[in-house]
């Protein structure tokens, strides 16, 4: 069940990671280029997904 619900959660957990991390990264660079900032931040947030699928789904056992 738990598996489930993490899997339901992807896209609000990549959207709005991605979009924290594109404001931070932002903040600290302030001449950063979008295409990499928007490719380091999705690759992040994907990143942290996978730890919370692989979590839920140990879990879930």
């Amino acid at each position: 069940m738990l598996f489930v619900l993490a899997l339901l959660s992807l896209p609000f957990i990549l959207v709005s990671f991605t979009w924290l991390l594109n404001r931070f990264i932002h903040f600290l660079f302030e001449n950063a280029d979008d295409f990499a900032v928007g490719a380091t931040s999705f690759i992040l947030s994907s990143l942290v997904f996978g730890g919370v699928l692989f979590v839920a789904f140990d879990l879930d056992k």
